[in-house]
């Protein structure tokens, strides 16, 4: 069996992995892929918003998701 589940970080997705790891009833048969995903943060003002802190803004979007 193949499993793919999208997680966003929330206690959703961590409830449905847990789901997930419940039910498998091969583990050795079993291939499990977990993808988090991120979305860009834009600043609501794109005009007073430094560079530097777009990237910091992104940076910790993407760690939360890594």
């Amino acid at each position: 069996m193949r499993i793919l589940i999208a997680t966003d970080g929330s206690d959703f997705s961590k409830a449905a992995i847990e789901k997930c790891c419940r039910i498998i009833t091969k583990p050795e048969e079993t291939a499990v892929k977990i993808v988090s995903v991120y979305q860009v943060v834009v600043p609501l003002d794109i005009h007073t918003a430094s560079i530097e802190y777009s990237q910091e803004l992104e940076d910790a979007t993407r760690r939360q998701a890594e």
